[in-house]
């Protein structure tokens, strides 16, 4: 992982060069390594299957919802019949 804090003075400062952090952002890291497998199938399945890799919510609801209520999350236009 690359993190860029240069200043003018020349100072580098990351994370773990600061010890009391040290466990969290080991923490973090091992998140972000744990997720890798999970957002290259996400990205994977964007590509191929033309979906978002973050799949929105009034998805879940629109599957949840009785057939009535989900016209009405779907199509709010005064338009939609």
């Amino acid at each position: 992982m690359v993190m860029n804090s240069w200043k003018t003075s020349g100072i580098v400062n990351t994370p773990w060069m600061h010890p009391d952090v040290l466990p969290q952002v080991r923490s973090v890291m091992d998140l972000r390594h744990g997720l890798i497998p999970y957002l290259y199938t996400q990205m994977w399945r964007a590509a191929v299957e033309d979906v978002p890799p973050v799949r929105p919510l009034l998805w879940i609801l629109l599957r949840t919802r009785p057939p009535a209520e989900s016209k009405m999350l779907s199509c709010s236009a005064p338009t939609c019949s």
